[in-house]
């Protein structure tokens, strides 16, 4: 047993004479097609965007769907930030130390949440804190007025 390649397994042929320009007797014919791509607001890496019914379509079968997989790539440089141009004002506890590197979550001001763009999530702030070589002697004087005595 073996595959016909005349018939393409449909036990039927068609003449040379009688064959469509176009398809050539194939009963498809090739088409490019281009697909515009929505990613809507607050998409997640690996979530899926569906186009229903527009993969290979052919005689006697059910089209299938074309799935598009969204896969976010790290940047060397770029880093998702508040692209507002806003400033926020992050209030602390009082005693409270900003350690350098360190995270701190903000409610409701992050990316805008998938398929409700009114509700946001968290916006994740990473400290980057930069201290002095050396201090002027009127700083040192208006950090001693501030800061608790320390024991020699």
């Amino acid at each position: 047993m073996y595959y016909c390649y005349e018939c393409k397994g449909t036990g039927q042929t068609i003449r040379a004479e009688d064959r469509c320009q176009q398809c050539k007797g194939d009963k498809v014919v090739l088409e490019k097609k281009i697909l515009e791509v929505h990613v809507d607001i607050g998409i997640k890496n690996g979530q899926k965007i569906i186009f229903p019914g527009e993969a290979h379509k052919g005689p006697n079968t059910i089209t299938g769907n074309i799935v598009i997989v969204v896969q976010q790539k790290e940047h060397p440089k770029f880093k998702l930030t508040h692209l507002d141009g806003r400033q926020l004002l992050i209030k602390s506890e009082p005693g409270e130390v900003v350690n350098p590197n360190q995270c701190k979550a903000i409610h409701d001001e992050g990316m805008p949440i998938y398929s409700n763009p009114f509700i946001k999530g968290k916006l994740y702030v990473q400290f980057t804190v930069t201290y002095p070589n050396s201090l002027s002697p009127e700083l040192c004087k208006a950090l001693e007025a501030v800061l608790p005595c320390g024991s020699d």
